[in-house]
């Protein structure tokens, strides 16, 4: 315990072992070191580190420690990781019950093993670049990607059962990445939340960096959501539901792959929210992407889908594959919804007649009969336009329902 002023990051009061890392300082089972100042010696921990004054700091520093008991802060104290590893045995936590404040943080320093748990509504933070592998962030718990900081899951990855946050809502919006220099995976049922300062900016994203087949891996438990950017190679296995965390934040968001490869897996799901003909849920780029899983498209704010209201939901520099099961909003007579699938880009077509999805004009023409054709000899759901049950599904009668959708138009 140091001088009243200050955040407790001094030498004004501090644990040192002068062996050189050789030697170690063990923090019994029975016993507590609480408080605030600097822990430079290389520590085990199998009792309580408890940083308990209001506005003060544990800074553990330097030489590496290992944490076999609970590493906690309390009544607004927090603990601080600096430029040093604690490694978790899989009893090792670090945690706090604050609730109005941080409570730890991590600067250029590394946590391997155990969890991280802390009170809902708040979270820790980081500062430069820290890591965390084989780390489990329980229930309810939060972990923060500051501005300008950056989060590395290790090759054991991330149990992310609560929050990631990349930047901050409100922030100076500089570069603030969740990157993987290796095959990682983000595992668990929780949330990985992009919020970027603004379309289009790297103010937000996650990075897999490990090249070729070593990909930055969303674990089917995960949710992706708000606005940002993916770079490198990332596999979704979980849900992608975008929406807007700036500005004046709406449920209406898109997620940017400016370059390398997005390939959605077929336990993935994503989720499209319309607002209107010009704004809605979209994955963009001029990345290759891989689209399989599930699609569900709803409406919001009041939009009611009209003949002419085409959504290009996925672009790219290539997009292949095909959403499967999809749910599409309910349209008038010129219906039902349907998807397109191009060489870059995917599109919901609200007008059922307009089968390629053509924008041109005349955008009914011989080219839809062409589309029509070659989707009922693919067995192409689509080809079922009177949506009949008894076999065979597609029949004569679908021709004639094609006929009298054409001869209505796209109004």
């Amino acid at each position: 315990q140091g001088p009243a002023s200050g955040n407790g990051d001094s030498n004004a009061a501090y644990l040192y072992h002068n062996g050189n890392g050789a030697n170690t300082l063990t923090n019994a089972a029975t016993h507590s070191i609480k408080g605030y100042g600097r822990i430079f010696t290389n520590l085990i921990n199998n009792g309580t580190v408890n940083a308990d004054v209001s506005g003060k700091g544990l800074f553990l520093i330097e030489q590496n420690k290992t944490n076999n008991a609970t590493i906690t802060s309390s009544n607004g104290g927090f603990w601080y990781l600096r430029g040093m590893t604690v490694t978790n045995s899989p009893s090792g936590v670090l945690s706090s019950s604050n609730t109005s404040t941080s409570g730890g943080g991590f600067e250029n320093s590394a946590l391997i093993g155990g969890s991280l748990t802390n009170v809902s509504g708040q979270a820790f933070g980081t500062a430069g670049t820290s890591t965390l592998d084989g780390v489990t962030i329980t229930n309810g718990s939060a972990v923060q990607v500051s501005d300008n900081s950056t989060l590395v899951p290790g090759a054991s990855g991330i149990v992310n059962n609560g929050t990631i946050f990349i930047s901050r809502v409100g922030a100076p919006g500089n570069s603030t990445p969740l990157l993987a220099n290796t095959a990682s995976t983000i595992s668990g049922t929780g949330t990985i939340r992009l919020q970027a300062t603004g379309f289009a900016t790297d103010s937000a994203y996650l990075w897999g960096n490990g090249g070729g087949s070593n990909a930055l891996t969303i674990g089917p438990g995960q949710t992706l959501t708000g606005t940002g950017r993916l770079y490198g190679n990332i596999v979704s296995q979980g849900r992608i539901s975008p929406d807007q965390p700036f500005g004046t934040p709406t449920v209406l968001g898109n997620i940017q792959a400016p370059s390398g490869s997005l390939t959605m897996a077929p336990t993935s799901i994503y989720d499209v929210q319309a607002g209107s003909a010009t704004s809605y849920d979209s994955i963009s780029g001029n990345a290759a992407i891989a689209q399989t899983g599930s699609l569900t498209v709803t409406t919001t704010g009041g939009y009611v889908p009209a003949a002419p209201d085409i959504l290009t939901i996925v672009s790219g520099s290539s997009v292949t594959g095909v959403f499967t099961p999809v749910s599409l909003p309910a349209t008038g007579s010129f219906g039902p919804a349907h998807v397109v699938y191009g060489p870059t880009n995917t599109k919901v077509v609200m007008c059922y007649a307009n089968c390629d999805g053509s924008t041109s004009s005349p955008t009914l023409n011989v080219l839809d009969f062409a589309c029509f054709l070659n989707a009922f000899a693919a067995s192409d759901p689509y080809a079922n336009c009177d949506g009949s049950t008894t076999p065979p599904v597609l029949n004569v009668l679908d021709f004639a329902c094609f006929l009298n959708k054409f001869s209505v138009g796209c109004p």
